[in-house]
């Protein structure tokens, strides 16, 4: 394989991404932050369905009383159904709704390791995601020979890696090009040249994502 250089690389029109949303991303005020902002910037469309909808809800309202304990005044009550409506107020106006009732769409295997996860997976198909964001990784297509879980054109991917990798497309939609990949590549030559690791901002999956996304991108040579 020819080294990569990112500086040769023609103009690109990337487009929005388009990313289902699990429900456990919105434990994490920072992974919700990031997506509303890419998808304010309009460089993520987001999307979600009724049932991750109310299964954030429950998530949410689980980890409120952890925090604050069973709201039994009504002055409790009142605090936890304010913050609800918060919430959605700042979420829902980035987010995309996909219908994700049954029947649902056929998974890469008919006994999936979590079945009330079939939804998600329907609503990506749906929705024409390229992406499922979730922190369970687990419940997704089994890993592949670079350790990345996709099926169908659509790739599981942990929120970390997400929050960083809205940053690259990000870049790529506002100027065509790829600066942060220089960024990137610099660091896994080092790397590379190292006979002791090196740390990365790349988690392994997110490396093996990025070099996937380099030979997309790839210019091609001209025939000889």
């Amino acid at each position: 394989m020819q080294p990569f250089h990112p500086d040769r690389l023609p103009l690109i029109r990337a487009q929005p991404i388009r990313a289902v949303i699990d429900s456990c991303v919105f434990a994490r005020n920072r992974w919700v932050e990031a997506i509303v902002l890419s998808a304010q910037a309009g460089h993520l469309y987001p999307l979600w369905s009724p049932c991750i909808l109310a299964e954030a809800s429950r998530l949410l309202a689980c980890l409120w009383i952890e925090r604050h304990g069973v709201p039994r005044t009504p002055a409790t009550k009142r605090e936890l159904s304010e913050q609800a409506h918060r919430w959605f107020r700042y979420v829902s106006p980035a987010f995309y709704v996909v219908e994700d009732r049954p029947p649902q769409e056929s998974m890469w295997t008919a006994s999936p390791p979590d079945e009330d996860d079939a939804p998600i997976w329907t609503a990506a198909v749906r929705g024409s995601a390229s992406f499922v964001v979730t922190a369970n990784l687990k419940d997704g297509p089994p890993a592949n020979e670079s350790g990345l879980r996709q099926y169908a054109g659509v790739t599981y991917m942990h929120p970390d890696d997400f929050v960083i990798w809205l940053d690259i497309w990000g870049d790529l939609i506002e100027t065509g090009q790829a600066p942060l990949w220089r960024i990137l590549e610099a660091l896994l030559q080092a790397a590379a040249a190292q006979t002791a690791p090196v740390e990365t901002p790349l988690s392994p999956q997110l490396e093996a994502f990025v070099r996937q996304m380099e030979e997309r991108f790839r210019p091609q040579e001209p025939a000889q």
